[in-house]
């Protein structure tokens, strides 16, 4: 039999396969951005109240009548009860921590009537400012530290005292501010009391208002919006009656010029609205060199040489860093032969150079952006007035001899300047080691005009000495350098409590209002507040001449 192939039996077996899938997955990110680091600060509490003088209507004091019979059946009825209060009064302990009257004894300036100290001891903060306001009811004081070697990024605080009040807690503020950079100057605004302003170490410039509750910050500016590119080391208030400023119905203007560490000189304005909205936009930039200080005399021991800084050519264009600065108190100035539209401005810098400048704002109101408001910018400086090897600490402008200037730094004593004659007519000789504050004392208008010739001058060890310039001379800044001196009175007041502790004066500022106070600030965070109205009765101590 044959055999036959046969079809195969086909069986359909199923594929065990894993089936696979892919999913596309792509790493996303969110988007890159650069915030700028701003200054924060925020408030703890606020006791303080500000509230206009109430104003009488004519239409309320309409029909009203006097009864002369009544009104005395009224006093005598009321008199023997008043009398009765006062008297104990007199003999109550109520009014004992109110500032002390200016007729009582000279007992009040020579023992502080108030210490205050806020800074925390773990942090070793000093106090690197003070300030008071308009009234001198308030002072203000930035706690920070001095030296920074890196950026500052620690935190720091503002504090505010109401002096005036019937209990002040030395170590309880009524208002503190914490930032996170350090404050490194301020100013209150002298026309409307509750603003104050506040320059960082950062270059930023910020205003507070106490009036507002919540947030009190209501402005700011920093580098990027055409501020300081370095610390800031001084602010001042521009009092618009001496500028020739156009302030609608709708908002109220307030100018201020800062200078810095970066050598520039800013001009703001800061505009507010009816709805408490402030805007604050620089208006005019000046910029100090190397070569606004290269024309300093050479003939002083302490005048640079022609290799130091600003001197070469090299350094002529490089920025020289303002340390210390103020205005001239006699807004009529016309030393240069034209009316100045801001008062002379004299600057003391980080490489020895004292500045005579001139400030020129013809537009308050116009705020200028741009490459052009920061390149080529113009300097404001007229003339130099004498140069040192070593940085300015300080400069004071006298309140009564329009020519009279003092300057102090790392060198010896305390040399006094005749701005008209650009010459140095005396030097004062100190004891206490270098000067970092100084500051001519205020006078109440009853006080004759001899007794406004009195300079304090805060020193390294801690110590506070007033100089009666007038004293043996004539120091009105209408003499040369050639004439002889006899003498000067001093007397020294101490700031410190421990006598053997080095505690150096950092900060000083006197007050404008009716009480004569001033706060000197050390470097351990006390603030020692003195009377200063009876300053004349001192026990002054004849001290020779040194040059």
């Amino acid at each position: 039999m044959p055999l036959v192939d046969q079809s195969p039996f086909a069986i359909d077996i199923p594929p065990e396969i894993t089936k696979k899938s892919s999913t596309s997955q792509i790493l996303q990110t969110d988007p890159y951005s650069v915030v700028h680091r701003g200054n924060q600060s925020r408030r703890y509490r606020s006791t303080l109240v500000y509230a206009n003088d109430y104003a009488t209507e004519e239409s309320r004091i309409e029909g009203l009548f006097c009864d002369e019979t009544a009104l005395h059946q009224f006093l005598d009825r009321v008199t023997p009860i008043i009398c009765t209060h006062l008297e104990q009064n007199l003999r109550s302990k109520a009014w004992d921590r109110y500032v002390k009257d200016t007729y009582e004894p000279i007992e009040a300036l020579s023992e502080p009537i108030l210490r205050l100290n806020y800074a925390p001891k773990s942090l070793k903060l000093c106090s690197i400012d003070v300030a008071w306001n308009s009234t001198g009811s308030v002072v203000a004081v930035s706690y920070g530290q001095d030296f920074h070697v890196n950026w500052c990024t620690h935190t720091a605080y503002l504090a505010l005292w109401n002096v005036t009040k019937s209990h002040v807690d030395p170590v309880k503020p009524d208002y503190i501010f914490e930032t996170n950079c350090c404050v490194s100057s301020m100013a209150f605004c002298n026309e409307d009391a509750p603003l104050v302003a506040g320059g960082t170490v950062s270059g930023e410039l910020i205003i507070w208002s106490l009036s507002k509750e919540g947030d009190s910050r209501v402005a700011a500016c920093g580098c990027i919006e055409g501020g300081h590119q370095d610390s800031v080391t001084g602010i001042f208030w521009i009092s618009q009656k001496d500028l020739n400023t156009y302030t609608s119905s709708f908002t109220t203007e307030h100018h201020l010029v800062t200078v810095g560490a970066d050598g520039r000189i800013i001009c703001w304005n800061l505009q507010k609205m009816h709805s408490s909205v402030f805007s604050l936009k620089p208006v005019r930039i000046y910029q100090v060199t190397g070569k606004d200080q290269s024309s300093g005399s050479l003939r002083d021991v302490n005048a640079c040489s022609k290799s130091s800084e600003g001197l070469g050519s090299e350094g002529a264009t490089h920025s020289v860093g303002i340390s210390t600065a103020t205005f001239s108190p006699h807004s009529t100035e016309t030393n240069l032969g034209h009316p100045l539209h801001l008062p002379l401005f004299l600057l003391g810098t980080e490489s020895g150079g004292v500045l005579i400048a001139h400030l020129e704002v013809l537009h308050w109101t116009s705020s200028t952006s741009g490459p052009e408001f920061t390149n080529a910018l113009a300097s404001p400086v007229k003339y130099v007035l004498a140069r040192y090897f070593a940085p300015i600490h300080c400069v004071a402008w006298s309140f009564s001899d329009r020519n009279l200037a003092t300057v102090s730094g790392a060198f010896p004593g305390v040399h006094i300047y005749n701005i008209l004659e650009r010459t140095r007519i005396y030097t004062l000789g100190t004891e206490e080691g270098q000067i970092f504050a100084m500051y001519f004392l205020h006078s109440p208008s009853s006080r004759s005009y001899q007794y406004r010739s009195l300079l304090a001058c805060g020193s390294a060890r801690g110590t506070i000495t007033v100089y009666d310039l007038r004293y043996g001379s004539d120091v009105s800044g209408d003499s040369n350098e050639g004439e002889v001196f006899v003498s000067t009175k001093r007397c020294v007041l101490q700031c410190r409590t421990d006598a053997s502790a080095a505690n150096p004066v950092m900060c000083m500022a006197s007050s404008d209002g009716v009480d004569s106070l001033m706060a000197v600030g050390s470097r351990d965070g006390t603030v020692t507040i003195f009377d200063t109205s009876n300053v004349k009765s001192l026990d002054f101590s004849v001290d020779t001449p040194q040059y």
